[in-house]
Parts: C-alpha cells; sequence; structure tokens
C-alpha cells in the first residue's frame, strides 16, 4: 500500500487505459477520483471500485472547460483536503487520414489532448 490515503485524479480514466490507472492506484492504497465526460462509464467505474473495497469517487467534468475545470478541482479538495496526484490522461484522436482530418477534428485533438493537460495544471484554472 505505497499510496495509502493519497488523492489521486486521473482524468479521463472511466474507461480503458484510464480506468487501469485508477484501479492500481486504488490498489496501492490511494483515494482516486475519476475525472470523465461519460456520467454512465464514471458510475460504473466507481461501483466497481467500490465493490472491490477501493476509495473512489467520481466527477463528470470537461478537461477542455476551464471554468468547470476549477469548479471540479475547488471540489475535490475541498471533498479530500487536498490533491496529491494528478494524471492528465485524458485524450482523444479523430481515425482519419490526415489529409482527410477537418480543421474541427483537428481542433478537437488539440483541445482535449495540450489545451485539456495546460487546464488541468494552470494556476488559473486549478486555483483552490
Amino acid at each position: 500500500m505505497r499510496l495509502r490515503d493519497k488523492v489521486t485524479i486521473v482524468t479521463g480514466s472511466a474507461s480503458r487505459l484510464g480506468k487501469a490507472m485508477v484501479a492500481r492506484f486504488a490498489e496501492e492504497g490511494a483515494t482516486v477520483v475519476i475525472a470523465d465526460i461519460n456520467q454512465a462509464a464514471i458510475d460504473a467505474t466507481v461501483a466497481e471500485l467500490v465493490k472491490a473495497g477501493r476509495k473512489a469517487s467520481g466527477y463528470r467534468v470537461d478537461v477542455t472547460d476551464r471554468d468547470q475545470l476549477a469548479a471540479f478541482m475547488k471540489a475535490v479538495a475541498g471533498e479530500h483536503g487536498r490533491i496529491d496526484i494528478l494524471v492528465n490522461n485524458a485524450g482523444v484522436t479523430r481515425n482519419r487520414k490526415f489529409a482527410e482530418m477537418t480543421g474541427e477534428d483537428w481542433d478537437y485533438v488539440l483541445n482535449v489532448d495540450v489545451k485539456g493537460v495546460f487546464f488541468c495544471i494552470d494556476r488559473k484554472s486549478t486555483r483552490l
């Protein structure tokens, strides 16, 4: 239990790689916070972890929305007293040939994959 009682946020963690990460953090004793945009998947992941005896909560949050992200960080810090670990895992792709990608596709990918990471670590977004 190397991470006993460490408060850990993993963005994009209601499925796939992020879900595996929160499961592993929880196995090591961390209190995990599932942050994702898919509420049904958040609920299912939290339920699985709690059923396994782990400490978990979930929040629907869009990492590209600075105000929403700031409210999320404040809520997590308020609930747990602090945030010890942040994993910026949220990411998207558009499975198209490069020549077929539209400007909207490119903006969406960059907003989540780059701007989302910036907002998660930026003091303006995460001021507690």
